[in-house]
Order: C-alpha cells, then structure tokens, then sequence
C-alpha cells in the first residue's frame, strides 16, 4: 500500500527518535553479529581440535575427518615411499595393507607391525618405530 506523501512526512514527523539511540541501535546490531561470528568460528576451532585429540586405539569422528583435507590426515605417497623402501615384498604388502586399514577407520595415530619391528604413525607420517622392514 503506498502512502501519499503528504501522511507519509506526517509519520516521519510523530516518530522523532535521537540519533544516540540510532547509534546505540547499530551498535547493537554489529555486536551482535561480531557474536554470532566469534560463537562459529569457535565451534569450528573446536572441531579441529576434536579431531586431533585422539587416543591411539580411538579412530576420530568419521564426519570431522570428512570434512579435514585429507592431507591433514592421510600418509602421503612419498611416506609410503619411505617406510616401504628396500622392504621385502611380504613386509611391504603388510605394511602397505595397515595403513590402508587404518585410514579407512579413520585413524589419525596407530602403530605398522612388519616382520623385524614396528613403525609408529601419527598424522600420516612415520614419528617412531624400531626394526628394518629389508629383514638385515
């Protein structure tokens, strides 16, 4: 429905409200907004955190490791590369098949059994272990 001009400066006219309430108002919406964007970006720090925060036996939230670029989690080709370098063909296959099975558990730290010793992994890269995968 439009208003003709002449009521429609009347109305302006009987709302009379001081621009320090205005100012107050705005201040109050930008607040406001700077809360709902700090409240978000925490769930969301939180969640990383979540993620990263696991046991060795604990594989994390399938949905939160979905949702994390892989290479935060995943052993990277050249990983493979290096803990399966000079490995017998049986050790290789083994320790290539567990760390096929951890990460589609969604693991984030777990330990390679080979014959000769262990590797520790965490985030997909080697961090510990002890023994040679050649058998020497």
């Amino acid at each position: 429905m439009l208003i003709p001009g002449s009521v429609r400066g009347k109305l302006y006219n009987m709302i009379d409200i001081p621009a320090t309430v205005i100012e107050s108002l705005w201040a109050l919406v930008i607040a406001a907004i700077a809360a709902v964007i700090a409240y978000l970006e925490n769930q969301k720090k939180n969640d990383v955190i979540k993620a990263f925060d696991v046991t060795s036996t604990q594989s994390s939230d399938p949905e939160l490791v979905a949702s994390l670029p892989e290479r935060t989690w995943k052993m990277s080709e050249s990983t493979k590369q290096w803990i399966t370098f000079d490995a017998t063909p049986e050790n290789k296959a083994a320790i290539l098949a567990q760390v096929d099975a951890a990460e589609a558990e969604h693991k984030t730290k777990y330990q390679i059994n080979f014959t000769g010793g262990y590797y520790l992994i965490e985030y997909g890269l080697q961090y510990g272990g002890s023994g040679n995968p050649s058998g020497n």
